[in-house]
C-alpha cells in the first residue's frame, strides 16, 4: 500500500470511522459498488467550480457535510478553504472535524458560551445566539503539523481522538486532562511513537490512562508498545481497553 494514497487513507481512518459510524461506509474494494449518496458527493467534488462548490456547500444538510468530508478525506483531501466553507460557523461537521494534510493545515477549534456552561455544570439557555446544540465530539488529525498551543485547545467535549501521522511528536502525557471523556484514541503510523526518542518514552510513562476510564479503544498500529504500557492502559479496569496494532 502506497503511503499517503488514496488506500492509505481509507485504511488510516477505517478504525475511528468504525468506532464513530456514520450512513455511509467508505471502502474502495473493488468488488462493492458506492452508494448513490457516495455517486452524488464524487461528481460534486469533481464538477462543481470552486465558486460553485462554496456557493453549494451552505445548503447542504449537516449530516451530508459529514459524508462530504469523509468522502473527500480519501478520495481528494479538501484544501483548508474548502473545508472552513463545508464546516460553517459550527467548525465542524455533525459533531467532526477532519483534517487531512497536506491539502489542509490549519486547526481552529469554535468554544461557545453554551459549550463552556455545560461543561461546567451550568444552566444553559439554548435560544442564546452563539448556542452549539452538538459540540466538537471527534476531532481526526492526518499527516499534517500540530502544535502545542493547538493541542491545548483541544476542547473537553471530544470523546474520538485520531492524531494520525503527525510530522512532530506531541506531549501525549497532556491528553487524559484535554480530553477526560475519550472512548477512543487513534495514534497510529507516527514515527515518532516506532523510533521513540527519551522524551517520548518519559511522556508516555506519565499518560494518567486511568483519567480516561471510559476509553475503550485504542489505535496503535505500527508503533512501538514500550514495557509497561500496557499494563498502565488497563490497571483497575473491569474491561481492557482495545488495542488495534
Amino acid at each position: 500500500m502506497i503511503a499517503f494514497s488514496a488506500a492509505w487513507r481509507a485504511e488510516a481512518l477505517s478504525l475511528v470511522f468504525q468506532s464513530r459510524p456514520s450512513s455511509q461506509t467508505f471502502t474502495l474494494e473493488p468488488n462493492i459498488i458506492p452508494s448513490l449518496t457516495q455517486l452524488c458527493l464524487g461528481e460534486l467534488l469533481s464538477e462543481c467550480t470552486t465558486q460553485e462548490f462554496y456557493d453549494l456547500v451552505p445548503c447542504l444538510p449537516v449530516h451530508l457535510r459529514l459524508e462530504l468530508v469523509r468522502y473527500a478525506a480519501i478520495h481528494c483531501p479538501l484544501s483548508s478553504s474548502k473545508l472552513r466553507a463545508l464546516l460553517g460557523t459550527d467548525g465542524h461537521a455533525d459533531g467532526e472535524l477532519l483534517v487531512i494534510g497536506p491539502s489542509a493545515s490549519s486547526v481552529h477549534f469554535r468554544q461557545t458560551r453554551a459549550t463552556v456552561s455545560a461543561l461546567q455544570g451550568e444552566s444553559v439557555d439554548w435560544d442564546m445566539e452563539d448556542s452549539t446544540p452538538n459540540p466538537l465530539q471527534s476531532l481526526i488529525i492526518v499527516s499534517n503539523r500540530l502544535a502545542m498551543s493547538t493541542v491545548l485547545t483541544f476542547p473537553p467535549t471530544i470523546t474520538h481522538l485520531a492524531l494520525i501521522n503527525l510530522e512532530n511528536p506531541i506531549p501525549l502525557h497532556q491528553l487524559p486532562a484535554l480530553c477526560p471523556l475519550l472512548l477512543f484514541l487513534d495514534l497510529s503510523y507516527n514515527l515518532w511513537l516506532t523510533n521513540m526518542s527519551v522524551d517520548t518514552l518519559k511522556s508516555i510513562e506519565r499518560v494518567d490512562w486511568s483519567r480516561w476510564s471510559q476509553l475503550k479503544t485504542l489505535g496503535w498500529r505500527e508503533c512501538f508498545i514500550p514495557d509497561g504500557m500496557l499494563d498502565s492502559l488497563n490497571k483497575r479496569r473491569w474491561d481492557d481497553v482495545e488495542v488495534m496494532y
